[in-house]
């Protein structure tokens, strides 16, 4: 009798997370101004997240009446391994630079928070 070999899961079985940051009102300005400084710079960023092995998708959300960017990150080795990175616009563009900010500004070099790490306090 053959013993089978194991399945090889996928990267996105049960450990899968959906990063919990949300920018509100008072952060507007300072996103606003971030995104004048690097808006010309669109495709060097998008070519910067695929190299940081981001997968990007865009869609519209019929929930939200909005559009969504996502980023999900599938690197084991990755700071940000398993996580699901969503922002949410009126236009694509917003939506990818909203989520460039998440990763690259609010959160440079950290994991960004999931709902369980942040649900002690407030």
């Amino acid at each position: 009798m053959s013993q089978k070999s194991p399945k090889k899961s996928s990267n996105y079985g049960t450990d899968v997370s959906f990063a919990d940051v949300s920018l509100n009102q008072a952060d507007k300005d300072a996103f606003s101004n971030w995104m004048s400084g690097v808006k010309e710079d669109y495709e060097d960023w998008l070519e910067a997240a695929i190299n940081d092995s981001y997968r990007i998708s865009f869609k519209f959300d019929y929930n939200n009446n909005c559009v969504s960017c996502v980023f999900t990150q599938q690197d084991n080795k990755h700071v940000n391994s398993g996580l699901v990175i969503i922002s949410r616009s009126d236009n694509p563009v917003e939506a990818f630079w909203l989520t460039v900010y998440k990763v690259w500004v609010l959160f440079e070099g950290q994991r960004l928070p999931v709902r369980e790490d942040s649900a002690s306090w407030g």
